[in-house]
């Protein structure tokens, strides 16, 4: 017996294909990610969450292997799904270059960008 998904992923289903600039990528460029977020916003929330999760991730991964993070947040500061997107946007504002890239390289930048550590 085949299952049918169920009713509540099927705007993460569309949004996934929605997301898929090109068959050959990975992952969806971060212009792709800004277009599609005005119709899937719910779906690209969870979208840009499951990013966040990661980019946190390489961040600790890089602090413990080189002994820097990447980017520094403000102590006890944490991003929200809206809070973002809202930085990747005013990024991309100021580099529109990077609007090719995929969303994860995308979001690094924009934190790393954003905050920077201090050095010294």
């Amino acid at each position: 017996m085949t299952r049918r998904p169920s009713i509540s992923m099927l705007p993460i289903a569309a949004l996934a294909l929605a997301l898929q600039a090109a068959p050959a990528r990975a992952e969806v460029d971060a212009a792709a990610f800004l277009y599609a977020l005005n119709e899937h916003r719910s779906s690209a929330r969870t979208y840009i969450l499951g990013i966040s999760t990661g980019v946190t991730a390489a961040n600790n991964a890089a602090r413990s292997a080189i002994g820097r993070p990447l980017f520094c947040l403000p102590q006890d500061m944490s991003i929200t799904p809206e809070q973002q997107i809202d930085i990747l946007k005013h990024y991309l504002l100021a580099t529109p270059d990077d609007a090719s890239l995929p969303v994860s390289q995308a979001v690094i930048n924009s934190l790393v960008h954003g905050y920077p550590c201090r050095t010294g």
